[in-house]
């Protein structure tokens, strides 16, 4: 198991930030892909593996609702 922050943001359609959920957490897990098909409301349109080691995911249902997933080691 690999320790994570993880930080969650939601947007829905309004399309502004300032109704955005966003929260951080620790988490222990195996895999950020199991994590995120499993807590995510939405299939993964995009992942990104950062210069920094970041692995971000963001996932959606084409009408607005996003939600990104970034882990950090």
């Amino acid at each position: 198991m690999t320790e994570y922050e993880l930080f969650v943001e939601k947007k829905r359609p309004c399309g502004e930030d300032i109704g955005a959920e966003k929260s951080v957490v620790e988490i222990d897990i195996r895999c950020p892909d199991e994590y995120v098909r499993h807590n995510s409301n939405f299939p993964v349109i995009e992942k990104t593996t950062c210069e920094n080691g970041d692995i971000r995911y963001v996932t959606g249902d084409g009408r607005g609702n996003m939600e990104k997933y970034t882990f950090t080691e």
